[in-house]
């Protein structure tokens, strides 16, 4: 399984994006060598000189630059949104163990939720 992207290397990544020629970017596949990719405008942005490869190396390139800004922004929404979550089920945990909240339905079966619930936060907060 793939490790978690880390904060410190989405700011890198970010920071590799954010002054990059912006897009959209295309992918001009040519017959012979190199095949390009271009802003939008026309600029060519970069060359591809694989021999082999020059499609798939132009169009991965294009849409990944394409893709990156939203990729990033999504992430830092999700990774909000998953501590909020956290903090709720945190605080519901809080309120079920000290007996505050008598409607939580406390059984065999919530005490397990609660429990994989905590270990989700403790493996959660050890990639931040």
């Amino acid at each position: 399984m793939n490790k978690p992207v880390t904060k410190a290397e989405l700011d890198a990544l970010e920071l590799l994006e954010k002054p990059a020629t912006p897009g959209p970017w295309n992918a001009w596949i040519r017959m012979i060598h190199p095949s390009e990719i271009n802003h939008a405008d026309g600029t060519v942005v970069a060359r591809c000189f694989s021999p082999d490869r020059d499609e798939q190396d132009c169009e991965f390139l294009t849409e990944s630059r394409n893709a990156l800004p939203r990729l990033i922004a999504d992430h830092r929404r999700l990774v909000e949104s998953n501590a909020a979550l956290l903090e709720i089920i945190r605080q519901a945990s809080r309120r079920c163990n000290s007996g505050q909240d008598h409607e939580c339905g406390w059984s065999p079966q919530s005490e397990k939720h609660i429990a994989e619930a905590a270990e989700y936060l403790r493996q959660w907060e050890g990639t931040k």
